[in-house]
């Protein structure tokens, strides 16, 4: 067992205090700057490039300044391992925002413990439970919520995307609200340029045929299972997934990678609104039109904010 709180980093800059996630790209803590006298978080990658490569995509990620983006700090890539730091947001994660009326408990990051890089989707037993279940709808105020959620959401991702970043890995636990009810988009680590040109830390996307596949295969889009050339659409499409999951309380699709990415092809996703009758109209459309398996097809900001204005 690792005793915290360590010193880290050079000149011992920083402070670990405690582990806050772990997934293929690396670890994630909870440290304490010493130097600007802030809590920031720390993450160790474990992925390869060199420190130039290194700089040159942290320099490019850190030109994105968004209130509901996650800001980066600083980069030390000659370090071994090679670590960045960010923003620290306290707050719960998206769904949960949503979805309970005033959630218990703040928790501090939202990192995804595990990556699905090998094909498998990486659902967590509570995930697992609350498909084998009914379908249940948010507590009072919980349209309210995921209203406001979008709105943030579209202006985030439009603006990631104007700068021409994809984040490819819209999860439920990285997008993070806080006790203010902002919302803030976090790890930016498998982020692309467009086209591609790989992410922070060292992952050049391959097709699935060479285990390539990055992102959470639940959240993600159907082109991302076979196609190198990815487009903003693949966060619109897992935007609709955290809708839909906030919404009725599970996921959509549930079984192997392979099983669930057949599914979002040829069956598509479920209507909320048949399996809840009760969620309004602009959320049930706008759900159904960010989940089209089609990417010439599937809504963007402008429609999504354009069907929450007619309400």
């Amino acid at each position: 067992m690792t005793d915290y709180p360590k010193p880290f980093g050079p000149d011992q800059r920083y402070e670990l205090q405690k582990q806050l996630g772990e997934g293929a790209g690396g670890r994630v803590y909870l440290a304490l700057d010493r130097v600007e006298r802030r809590d920031v978080a720390l993450k160790q990658l474990t992925r390869r490039r060199t420190p130039e490569e290194f700089e040159r995509r942290f320099a490019a990620l850190s030109r994105l300044k968004h209130e509901n983006l996650v800001e980066l700090y600083d980069m030390y890539s000659t370090w071994e391992p090679p670590f960045y730091t960010m923003q620290l947001v306290p707050g719960v994660d998206v769904v949960r925002y949503i979805r309970e009326e005033a959630p218990s408990g703040i928790e501090t990051l939202g990192i995804e413990e595990e990556d699905d890089l090998e094909g498998n989707l990486l659902l967590g037993e509570k995930s697992r439970a609350a498909n084998r279940s009914v379908f249940t709808p948010p507590e009072p105020g919980g349209m309210d919520r995921a209203r406001s959620a979008l709105r943030q959401l579209c202006a985030g991702l439009a603006y990631a995307h104007a700068q021409g970043f994809i984040h490819r890995d819209i999860t439920r636990g990285n997008i993070r609200v806080d006790s203010d009810g902002r919302l803030v988009v976090m790890d930016y680590g498998l982020a692309a340029e467009s086209p591609p040109q790989g992410d922070l830390e060292g992952e050049e996307r391959a097709p699935e045929s060479a285990g390539g596949l990055v992102g959470t295969a639940a959240y993600m889009a159907p082109e991302q299972w076979d196609e190198r050339e990815l487009s903003p659409a693949v966060d619109w499409y897992s935007m609709g997934v955290v809708l839909f999951e906030a919404l009725c309380g599970a996921l959509p699709f549930v079984g192997s990678a392979h099983e669930v990415f057949v599914r979002k092809r040829t069956v598509g996703a479920p209507s909320p609104s048949l399996l809840l009758p009760r969620i309004p109209d602009d959320l049930d459309a706008i759900c159904r039109g960010l989940m089209q398996s089609d990417p010439r097809r599937r809504w963007n900001a402008e429609r999504v904010l354009e069907r929450l204005a007619r309400g």
